[in-house]
């Protein structure tokens, strides 16, 4: 998640607006802004979380995160809100770290194994409705090995009572190809994080469309960054 999709949400850039001249009571954001006072309040009071998470993560200090995940948990039950204004921003500040030299790549793994783990923690305390009629496949190309963004898609589907095949990271093409062919999906998703694995996004899409000249048709999503 970048700084953009962070503002993008339009409460929390209405909130930021108003925040530029300085720092401002939950009243009189509330009045400036038009939003519900628990908006405000969930708004300010999750992202006061984020860093101490990231540091958290950081080192290892997974008990540490268990207790922030269960704070946010008081405050929202929302899953968009706990992932994306949670972990999502605390997961785009831990990118931060690593892109300076802040943190080495082994405590960036590590911050991405906990954040799973607190994800999977999050949907057991949410629970997850029985799944529909809508079929959703969802992987990430060869060569690409980043899910989280991935795994918060298939989170949400699963919530919005979707039935969804999440196949994960570096998923070979035949093998991706066969549960699409099988599955017979409503919805494809593919994540291509890197340059290195365009290519190998590039033929998986020629290999869907080409299933795509039979009756079934599904949609096909493709992203990354």
């Amino acid at each position: 998640m970048s700084i953009f999709d962070e503002i993008s949400e339009q409460s929390r850039r209405t909130i930021l607006m108003n925040l530029m001249d300085g720092s401002r009571s939950v009243n009189e954001l509330v009045e400036a802004t038009g939003l519900r006072q628990p908006n405000v309040s969930n708004h300010l009071a999750i992202s006061e979380l984020v860093v101490p998470y990231a540091r958290a993560a950081c080192r290892g200090d997974e008990r540490e995160c268990n207790r922030i995940v269960d704070q946010a948990l008081r405050t929202s039950r929302d899953l968009i809100t706990l992932y994306t204004q949670l972990l999502g921003a605390s997961m785009s500040t831990i990118g931060s770290w690593y892109m300076s030299g802040a943190i080495d790549e082994a405590q960036e793994h590590m911050t991405s194994s906990i954040t799973e783990r607190q994800m999977t923690r999050i949907m057991n305390y949410l629970g997850s409705p029985l799944p529909g009629t809508k079929v959703a496949v969802i992987g990430a190309a060869p060569q690409n090995h980043h899910t989280i963004g991935l795994r918060m898609l298939s989170d949400y589907l699963t919530s919005q009572n979707w039935s969804v095949r999440f196949l994960g990271a570096n998923v070979p093409i035949p093998s991706f190809i066969r549960e699409v062919s099988d599955s017979r999906p409503d919805l494809v998703l593919v994540s291509c994080s890197h340059d290195e694995g365009v290519e190998w996004t590039l033929r998986m899409i020629r290999e869907l469309v080409s299933l795509r000249a039979g009756a079934d048709t599904p949609k096909i999503g493709v992203g990354g960054g």
